[in-house]
């Protein structure tokens, strides 16, 4: 397989603007087929892939292509299960947007049956595959930092833009729309299970959902991890995430792209990590390479990083908080059973 051929599903703002034009930078990808119920978002999309996709309304039709090898899923958070079975029983390859599903079930469901088919199934948490964070996991596994025994992450950004991402019923709350990627990362980084956490969490502003949060996690490798994110002002956007072992502490932006390091001796580090030369990535840094490793993972028969477990284990967490802010008290995280 020189090139893998793809379809596309949802003809939104993160598939016009993110996904489209990444995969027309990649040389082993074309994009051979746009679906979208909008002829509008469908003929925005047509004009900025390359070549001459075919367009079609009805998802369906797009999963019935015998060109297309594999889809990538950019629909509301609801119908991507759904979704991601037919695609797997059409024998596609499947990229999906997080979340995987809104329920557990529903992920063991969808494991299984990409097993059974033999199909890479991927899920969209990019922020693994970004460089500053590749190179954060290295530091951390190969005792840079020391034994560390504390990540952290904060969120100040102003509320979720109308529509259904503002429906809980569709999104599957704040938790799962946004912080997923970052528990995400706690979960790769400290190479552990998450047992426990506590959320505090409620309304400060006219927003659908939890607005002021913050999380505490305990592992049952050690670590404990924080996040703290608030969403009701508009005038600031910063995401910041950090490490701090007993030889070391890192700090990260998410929106930019470099990482400081401190060490126990005094020296201190700025890192950068610019694009590719010659290549654009929008959307939040790890978006082009998280298409090279789904392409590779097709190509080589391999497993991806991030599949229906790690999905299965955000939601999970998820799950936790709401409960733990119903009962006051830290919860137990469940096994996801993926």
């Amino acid at each position: 397989m020189a090139v893998l051929k793809y379809g596309l599903i949802g003809m939104g703002r993160w598939a016009r603007e993110v996904h489209i034009p990444v995969l027309n930078q990649i040389e082993g990808a074309e994009i051979v087929a746009l679906s979208s119920r909008s002829e509008e978002n469908l003929k925005k999309a047509a004009e900025v892939a390359k070549g001459e996709p075919r367009l079609y309304q009805d998802y369906r039709q797009l999963l019935q292509d015998p060109e297309v090898e594999a889809v990538v899923i950019c629909t509301p958070n609801h119908t991507h299960a759904k979704i991601a079975k037919e695609a797997l029983e059409a024998g596609k390859h499947v990229f999906c947007e997080k979340p995987l599903a809104l329920t557990l079930e529903e992920h063991v469901e969808l494991s299984r049956l990409a097993e059974e088919r033999g199909l890479v199934l991927q899920v969209g948490f990019e922020l693994r595959h970004a460089p500053k964070f590749r190179r954060l996991h290295r530091m951390v596994k190969e005792g840079e930092l020391g034994s560390v025994g504390l990540f952290w992450c904060h969120i100040l950004r102003g509320p979720l833009l109308p529509g259904w991402r503002a429906d809980k019923s569709q999104s599957g709350g704040i938790i799962v729309e946004v912080l997923s990627h970052y528990l995400d990362l706690f979960n790769w980084l400290s190479g552990g299970r998450p047992a426990r956490l506590f959320c505090r969490a409620d309304i400060l502003g006219q927003h659908f959902d939890h607005d002021r949060l913050s999380i505490f996690v305990e592992y049952e490798s050690g670590p404990r991890a924080v996040l703290i994110a608030s969403f009701f002002c508009p005038a600031v956007k910063e995401v910041k995430f950090g490490a701090v072992g007993d030889k070391g502490a890192v700090e990260a932006s998410i929106i930019e792209r470099r990482m400081a390091v401190a060490y126990e001796d005094g020296r201190r580090e700025e890192l950068h990590f610019p694009p590719p030369e010659g290549v654009e990535e929008p959307g939040y840094p790890g978006t082009y390479f998280q298409h090279l490793s789904f392409i590779r993972c097709v190509k080589e028969g391999e497993a991806p990083e991030a599949g229906a477990r790690e999905s299965a284990l955000a939601l999970a967490m998820a799950l936790a908080a709401e409960r733990s802010v119903e009962s006051g008290g830290m919860v137990e995280v469940p096994e996801p059973g993926v």
